[in-house]
């Protein structure tokens, strides 16, 4: 399987997929590259996917001390350095938007076309105690008690109508050969809370695509807007009957809006 060593020290493991303009997709909070399956097959046709774990995810390099968002960021500008990729469109899935925003911040010349979804710019109270909540649970319970326990924060009340929806993406979940040890979720936890681009959006350079489902409740759409404010020009899209869950739940849709946006440029 590729890993590959990045200028930050950490080993990541990546896969590619396709030819043409890369797309760097970056997944979030407590999932690796697999989040990302209902999506590369739609785009390899004519883009070069680039799917990775983050570090602390998946079959990347476990790391020994605490981190913030904008060190997973050089992670992901390190593994386009390591692959010879000087710019590309850049994905990026709740903390993976929060990455990927510190990517465009950082380092503008990298990112052609960026796209944000389900994703949020500061933290807040109740957000910190609602993922600090997570990890608590997730050190207590087995994994699947833990899935049907926060699932409700992903999906919505129409997700959950779907016959076998919901235990279809349990069962996915539960596949995974390579589960995130608890403390490296309680590292990407607190990543994830103590992330604020809100007074930085305005760097932002890209034409930017914000994609949120209508009734996340994980990452509200006070967040969409605070986005649409911040970033010059930005476009912002909203899926009806979708969930925080949005390239999962309405793949089609989620696929359609990001390809055609990421065809304009």
């Amino acid at each position: 399987m590729p890993k590959i060593s990045v200028a930050t020290g950490f080993e990541l493991f990546y896969r590619e997929s396709g030819e043409g303009v890369p797309i760097l997709w970056i997944m979030g909070l407590g999932n690796d590259h697999r989040g990302w399956a209902y999506q590369v097959p739609a785009f390899r046709d004519r883009f070069r996917c680039v799917t990775y774990d983050n570090r602390d995810a998946g079959q990347s390099q476990l790391a020994t001390g605490q981190y913030a968002v904008a060190d997973l960021a050089e992670d992901a500008v390190g593994l386009l350095d390591a692959l010879g990729i000087e710019r590309a469109h850049v994905v990026g899935f709740s903390m993976g938007g929060a990455q990927a925003q510190e990517l465009a911040i950082r380092h503008p010349e990298r990112v052609q076309r960026l796209v944000l979804a389900s994703t949020y710019t500061s933290r807040d109270p109740r957000g910190s105690a609602m993922f600090r909540g997570q990890a608590f649970l997730r050190e207590r319970l087995s994994r699947e008690e833990y899935e049907r326990v926060t699932l409700p924060w992903v999906y919505t009340h129409l997700d959950y109508q779907r016959p076998g929806f919901v235990d279809g993406s349990i069962e996915a979940i539960l596949s995974n050969a390579h589960p995130q040890p608890q403390e490296a979720y309680a590292r990407q936890v607190e990543a994830t809370i103590s992330f604020d681009s809100e007074e930085r959006l305005g760097e932002i350079q890209a034409p930017t695509l914000l994609l949120f489902g209508e009734d996340d409740i994980l990452t509200p759409l006070r967040f969409a807007r605070a986005l649409e404010a911040g970033i010059a020009g930005a476009t912002l899209r909203l899926v009806a009957g979708a969930g925080h869950g949005l390239p999962w739940s309405h793949p089609e849709e989620f696929n359609r809006i990001v390809g055609e946006f990421l065809d304009e440029g």
